[in-house]
């Protein structure tokens, strides 16, 4: 690897450690002697297991990013299951890096398991059928939503559904630089449905936002046969001339 893929590496990695504080100036003053993915893994705690897994993670994918730049957003988007960092490759492309928090697919398994147990008593009343079918479903996408890799096929469908006419535009995601717990993605810009409302547009601004708001919802729901559950304000960015661009794909069931 060159020097500066584990330097992007490091610099996303540091933020998603809790410890991220105490160790970035020792892993900054250390990176130039960074050399391969074993080296890079001592620059962290090393009783991080899920850490280090999240690491590996990480250098494969900047490894195979071959043109990726020295450009990583200082104010990474926290978001429920991890954290979204801005990258620019060398080509000028900018992209968003979704990494899931270390362990945080297993810690919601366990989560699962243990209310599963407190729910046993049920087992004997009329309704377990339906609420044992209910959980089966909640589990599997959860499943769905900590593997990235999903979330990326999702995304490709999604936006096989628009054109640009539409102006409707969904993250283009690459899967070659993806795991199960980072995602690689088009970087789009907009500002949030709120901000937008904020401003206090004209109602012929507000109708055509909305038109498109609508239009997406159905052309997944019917065309896609895709349920887009996380359709509120926050995933919704308004573009120049009220075109809309959707993000976070992580929870949406296939009809």
């Amino acid at each position: 690897a060159t020097r500066e893929q584990p330097r992007v590496a490091v610099a996303i990695a540091d933020r998603h450690d809790a410890d991220a504080r105490r160790l970035r100036q020792r892993a900054h003053a250390r990176v130039a002697h960074v050399r391969t993915r074993g080296q890079l893994a001592h620059l962290h705690e090393p009783a991080a297991e899920a850490h280090h897994g999240l690491e590996r993670q990480l250098c494969f994918v900047v490894r195979r990013m071959q043109s990726v730049g020295d450009q990583s957003d200082a104010h990474p988007i926290q978001m429920r299951l991890g954290q979204v960092h801005r990258a620019r490759l060398q080509t000028g492309v900018d992209v968003a890096v979704k990494i899931q928090y270390p362990d945080i697919a297993r810690a919601i398994q366990d989560d699962v398991r243990n209310f599963f147990g407190l729910l046993l008593p049920s087992r004997l009343s009329k309704d377990w059928e339906y609420l044992k079918c209910q959980m089966d479903e909640t589990c599997s996408q959860l499943r769905r939503e900590t593997d990235y890799l999903v979330e990326a096929a999702t995304l490709e469908r999604a936006r096989s559904l628009f054109r640009e006419s539409d102006g409707i535009q969904i993250p283009r995601p690459f899967p070659h630089l993806s795991t199960q717990r980072v995602l690689t993605m088009e970087f789009v810009e907009g500002q949030p449905l709120s901000e937008f409302l904020m401003q206090n547009p004209t109602q012929t601004q507000r109708n055509a936002v909305a038109r498109r708001i609508v239009r997406a919802f159905f052309r997944m729901w019917c065309a896609g046969r895709l349920a887009y559950v996380d359709f509120h304000p926050g995933n919704v960015l308004v573009q120049e001339d009220q075109r809309i661009a959707l993000i976070d794909f992580g929870m949406v069931l296939p009809l």
